[in-house]
């Protein structure tokens, strides 16, 4: 591996152990790179077309649920509190503030606070 201007001897130096060879795949979409995979150490030589194969297919799998998830954080965001055209929250905002730290701290100290929310028809056009 000392050969091979890709490797960072720093890892192996601040683990204690010796690199001897290292298989990769990596998960991704089109031509975006979500992450890698990494075998260390294992004997390359040994590897059937088989288990590369299912390398791979690892890696395709590992790409799907790491876009899958971020789909879905990205459709929660666009789902819990801002209106699309305006950027202002909406009503799932409004009930998930009754449960907010500022209501319930000036219930508790005898104050009232108060929200607005006003639903305006057609307002897009």
């Amino acid at each position: 591996m000392d050969s091979d201007p890709r490797f960072a001897k720093r890892i192996d130096e601040a683990t204690h152990c010796e690199t001897r060879s290292v298989i990769c795949g990596a998960p991704a979409v089109e031509t975006r790179v979500l992450g890698v995979i990494q075998l260390v150490n294992a004997n390359i030589s040994q590897f059937s077309e088989q288990e590369i194969f299912f390398l791979q297919a690892l890696c395709d799998y590992a790409a799907i649920a790491i876009e899958n998830a971020r789909w879905v954080e990205k459709i929660q965001e666009l789902n819990d509190y801002p209106d699309d055209c305006t950027g202002l929250y909406n009503a799932r905002h409004l009930e998930d503030a009754e449960d907010d730290a500022r209501f319930t701290v000036s219930s508790r100290f005898g104050m009232s606070s108060r929200g607005c929310f006003i639903d305006l028809d057609r307002f897009k056009r």
